[in-house]
């Protein structure tokens, strides 16, 4: 895989600046947390054309989607992309739902790229999954048993100590005083 290069970090960190401004960043997180549609018709039914939520949902698709579009032309490494940009699949599976409805509506390309993209990066972090599990199975001592090799058994559990104050002890060779 080709490395990334300095054009690539200068663009990652030109996208995180974009995100960063503060009508985008309002728009991301109440996309994140309080946005919320089952279906196209819904979608409709609760964000009017033109209100203030329906604005913030253009913001938030349209950003992602032409961070998309830069992956897929190639102008930005895609796995330094990936690496840095998790929101992405978040806010695709918040479309999902009333996707097929607005591409109906609207017009049969809307926010392909978007999805595109993270289907490249569904894969990419299954592949990143796979590999650091591999990776982990290679590290995990192993204790020979019978001539068998396999996974080192866990541990016994180690039993806290109950919480509170500490026991006063008295120092040794004092007698105990007597109320």
């Amino acid at each position: 895989m080709a490395k990334a290069k300095y054009e690539d970090a200068r663009l990652l960190l030109q996208l995180y600046d974009l995100r960063r401004e503060a009508l985008l960043r309002r728009a991301r997180q109440w996309f994140l947390t309080q946005f919320s549609a089952y279906n196209w018709e819904e979608y409709q039914r609760k964000y009017l054309p033109g209100s203030e939520e329906e604005r913030m949902i253009r913001m938030v698709t349209s950003y992602w989607n032409m961070a998309a579009s830069i992956v897929r032309a190639g102008a930005i490494d895609q796995q330094l992309f990936f690496q840095n940009n998790a929101e992405m699949l978040q806010v695709w599976e918040k479309v999902k739902p009333w996707i097929e409805g607005a591409r109906m509506e609207i017009r049969p390309s809307y926010l392909q790229t978007l999805e595109s993209v993270v289907a490249d990066y569904t894969e990419w972090l299954e592949k990143m999954n796979a590999k650091y599990a591999i990776k982990r199975k290679r590290t995990i001592p192993t204790a020979p048993v019978l001539g068998v090799t396999g996974p080192a058994e866990p541990a016994e559990p180690v039993l806290k100590r109950k919480r509170g104050r500490p026991k006063k002890r008295r120092p040794r060779g004092r007698p105990r005083k007597r109320r």
